[in-house]
């Protein structure tokens, strides 16, 4: 086998010419023929031997029928036109005039944006089942996607928009849609309920119904009778979304358990079930975890001030409400917690994880403690394997507690140090900590036990706090305030806040001047021994790809320079 590289003819482009360069490196490449290719199947590329091994080796592909020529030519033709940029433009044209089009019909397109895959929302099973069929005899080939791919209530007609299309065939879909829809019920299903009228083939133009199909929130949802096998609960928020989105890029069917009115572009490109749901809402639970083998619980309030009724609703009595409905589902094989490392109480010597819960008085501290006790105590009276995990302080994209708000009171010129800032901040970058949650979610060594994690660079606040303001652009903080003169105004901030009743947040808070203040370099020794956690990226890097994000358009939406 040749040791380098392979030549690269002369004719081929300077870009073409650094992919296959970088191709060359990769032993193995795997992809899909469906979804953008619009094909079917997938492929393995490799060199000529690994091919051949494959070939006589792998059950799935022995045991398995080949595409059809058909697809097969389909799949290199869609290849051989991927430089055809007024193809992707056509396609996002209309479907936008589509959307704005159903839209203006007051046809209900539920969050869809940016996709070429539109939904309209009909409601109950039966009645999309019966509006699909009408339309077929119109001659509009449109399937009808419901539960548990849905809500029961949210079943819905889903179509897919092509550059073949014109402007008066959408046209002329949107008035069937409305005719359909406003027809007697009766006459509408004649054609009995799953039944297609005779000598009709339904044939979906974006793959068989087996395979996951693009959702109008960015990402797709999987289609009747596939499931997910993963919840994330809290999955729009910091961690939440950053596990998503790497459980899906792992082969997972993600299920995201989100509130109604949370942000849901934080899933475009991913493969997601959505389901609306609250922590005090067992009958929403109830639909999210049905069917499901591992249940994340990432949901709970983050904050160092606000109403104790609100810490304790979310963290504690919704921690618990959770655990209950994954056990009811009788499908659940793993239930992982997200807790903190604040639940040590912010002591002067970091401690391992055989540290009691410290109540120390301040509301996330003690509502985070109680709630992974409720968590720990149910999943243990109801026989749920469970795993519980205690990040320290954790950055990247979207991190509102280490992110968001010191780069804009950097901005502002408002951000200080406490104690000089020399201490370790105990960080981990997100990526690595999401990656630490699935290994320990996997491991059979980690259920019923607790684990820290973190980086194990002992970086201080200071040294994060200037690479900040160095990438930001804008000057390091100037004031220092000592530690027990930072604790004194806090104290005094949170009394004098709670006394005139402010519903905002004081300028300086306790649980901000323990963070700050307080050694975060807690151990992570077992879960190195348990489940080989590692960090893979480091504090540089880690810096760099949350510079790059706040230099992004979204990043710019959070934080206004």
């Amino acid at each position: 086998m040749p040791r380098g590289p392979p030549a690269i003819p002369p004719s081929i482009s300077p870009c073409t010419e650094k992919h296959l360069r970088f191709s060359a490196r990769i032993r193995m490449w795997m992809g899909t023929l469906s979804k953008a290719i619009g094909s079917l199947g997938g492929y393995i590329a490799g060199q000529g031997p690994l091919v051949q091994y494959l070939k006589f080796t792998a059950p799935l592909h022995i045991f398995s029928t080949g595409i059809s020529p058909a697809n097969a030519a389909a799949a290199l033709e869609a290849i051989r036109v991927q430089d055809e940029p007024h193809r992707v433009a056509r396609v996002r044209a209309l479907s936008e005039y589509f959307r704005d089009s159903a839209r203006a019909r007051g046809l209900d397109v539920g969050v869809s944006r940016a996709s070429a895959v539109v939904p309209i929302i009909v409601g109950e099973w039966e009645k999309a089942i019966a509006v699909s069929n009408w339309l077929l005899r119109e001659g509009v080939n449109v399937m009808p996607i419901g539960y548990p791919a849905v809500a029961r209530e949210e079943c819905r007609l889903r179509f897919f928009i092509n550059a073949d299309h014109t402007e008066d065939d959408l046209d002329r879909s949107l008035d069937l849609v409305e005719k359909a829809m406003a027809e007697n019920a009766e006459s509408m299903e004649h054609t009995p309920a799953g039944a297609s009228p005779a000598g009709a083939n339904r044939v979906s133009h974006a793959g068989s119904q087996s395979d996951p199909q693009p959702d109008p929130v960015g990402g797709p949802q999987f289609c009747a009778g596939a499931g997910a096998d993963v919840l994330v609960a809290g999955a729009s928020g910091f961690i939440g979304s950053h596990l998503v989105r790497r459980l899906a890029e792992g082969g997972h069917r993600v299920r995201a358990l989100v509130r109604e009115g949370s942000d849901r572009t934080v899933f475009e490109g991913v493969d997601v079930e959505i389901v609306t749901g609250e922590l005090g809402d067992p009958e929403s639970l109830d639909r999210a975890v049905a069917g499901v083998r591992h249940v994340y619980n990432c949901a709970g309030m983050s904050a160092d001030w606000g109403p104790w009724e609100d810490f304790q609703r979310i963290n504690i009595d919704g921690s618990r409400n959770l655990v209950e409905a994954a056990h009811r589902a009788g499908t659940v094989e793993r239930f992982l917690h997200v807790s903190t490392t604040d639940v040590y109480g912010y002591p002067v010597t970091p401690c391992d994880e055989s540290a009691g819960f410290n109540d120390i008085g301040l509301p996330y501290n003690r509502s985070k403690g109680l709630g992974e006790q409720a968590v720990r105590e149910t999943a243990r009276r109801l026989g749920l394997p469970c795993t519980v995990v205690r990040p320290v302080s954790v950055y990247g994209p979207r991190s509102k507690d280490f992110v968001i708000e010191i780069a804009t009171q950097l901005l502002k010129g408002q951000m200080v140090y406490i104690g000089g800032g020399n201490v370790p901040a105990g960080l981990i970058y997100v990526d690595d900590l999401v990656d630490g949650m699935i290994a320990a979610c996997r491991s059979e060594a980690a259920v019923g036990k607790v684990y820290n994690l973190r980086d194990p660079d002992l970086t201080t606040w200071r040294e994060y706090i200037d690479a900040l303001a160095e990438g930001l652009g804008v000057k390091k903080p100037a004031v220092n305030l000592p530690s027990p003169v930072a604790r004194g105004v806090a104290t005094v901030s949170e009394r004098l806040y709670g006394v005139l009743g402010v519903k905002g947040r004081p300028l300086l808070t306790r649980h901000a001047v323990s963070l700050f203040d307080r050694d975060q370099s807690y151990p992570v020794n077992r879960a190195s021994d348990d489940f080989a956690f590692k960090s893979e990226v480091g504090f540089r890097e880690g810096v760099a790809r949350t510079l790059a994000w706040l230099d992004s358009p979204e990043g710019r939406r959070y934080v206004i320079r």
